[in-house]
């Protein structure tokens, strides 16, 4: 009786975590010549704020390991996500083949575009879409004493997200 159960809620559960990762809480792209389609990192991504103004952070996990590239990182802050008042905003993609802290970067003073459509807060959390592309390049950050941009070593993005996060209190 007790593995029918089991069995039970696990078939249940099954069709719950296909639809999880399906649906929203998604990055898809480009990642230089990579077509990429991942899911956030819901416990490495949160959001403060009234949900249209604040601060967003989005991670996923690693995109392409067998391809050097880690975790995504977006993260912006602003008054007024909509209409495009952000006081700052960046995007880095792990490079894990170099390691020591090393990523393609860009952040509001590299040309980089984003772009919010949809920004709504209800019970604690946020659902929210919109897209980001630009150029990234290479940054080494540790050890400190050997920090380093290398700007012949460039990556192009071209992402759109629609993910759903949680407060971070």
């Amino acid at each position: 009786m007790r593995h029918t159960a089991i069995a039970a809620l696990t078939l249940c559960m099954v069709p719950l975590m296909t639809w999880a990762e399906e649906g929203a809480n998604r990055i898809s792209g480009t990642v230089g010549d990579l077509e990429i389609d991942v899911p956030i990192w819901g416990e490495q991504s949160d959001f403060y704020g009234d949900g249209n103004s604040g601060g967003v952070s989005i991670m996923t996990k690693p995109v392409a390991p067998d391809q050097g590239l880690g975790a995504i990182s977006i993260s912006f802050e602003g008054s007024d996500f909509q209409n495009e008042s952000f006081s700052s905003f960046e995007v880095s993609v792990a490079d894990i083949e170099a390691g020591n802290m090393s990523s393609y970067f860009a952040d509001r003073d590299n040309d980089l575009q984003i772009e919010v459509v949809q920004a709504e807060k209800q019970d604690g959390v946020l659902s929210l879409s919109g897209s980001v592309q630009g150029t990234l390049t290479w940054r080494k950050l540790m050890p400190i004493s050997e920090r380093a941009k290398d700007p012949t070593r460039q990556l192009p993005v071209a992402l759109e997200f629609d993910v759903t996060v949680e407060n971070e209190f």
